[in-house]
């Protein structure tokens, strides 16, 4: 379990492109307090989110999910984000602004990925 949270951590550093304490209450209750920028807290929440998820589908085995899952599952949020935004009649630049830094994570660190192109 923790060398899951650990590489989870990791990619959530390159996300962000900043250090932040790892703590259990942030990861698994979203508590973020101070440790994070007020606007990376959105994607934050949907990041750990995935990843919980990801862990709850697999708690019978033996096998944690892996970074390729986690970063799928992320992508695969971004529509009905996008559809959340829509219902809330929130701007596209609301978005963008929110979700900028995944794409850029996605477009550098992704090659394997689904293509990114018309995300923004």
């Amino acid at each position: 379990m923790k060398k899951y949270w650990d590489m989870i951590y990791n990619e959530m550093k390159k996300l962000f492109k900043y250090t932040f304490p790892k703590k259990p209450e942030a990861f698994l209750l979203g508590k973020t307090g101070d440790e994070l920028k007020k606007k990376d807290c959105k994607l934050f929440m949907y990041a750990t989110t995935a990843a919980r998820i990801l862990l709850s589908q697999k708690w019978k085995s033996q096998e944690i999910p892996t970074l390729m899952e986690w970063q799928t599952k992320m992508f695969d949020s971004i529509d009905l984000v996008k559809l959340t935004y829509k219902i809330r009649n929130q701007k596209e630049a609301k978005f963008e602004k929110d979700w900028n830094k995944f794409v850029e994570y996605i477009r550098s660190n992704c090659k394997n990925l689904k293509t990114v192109a018309g995300l923004m």
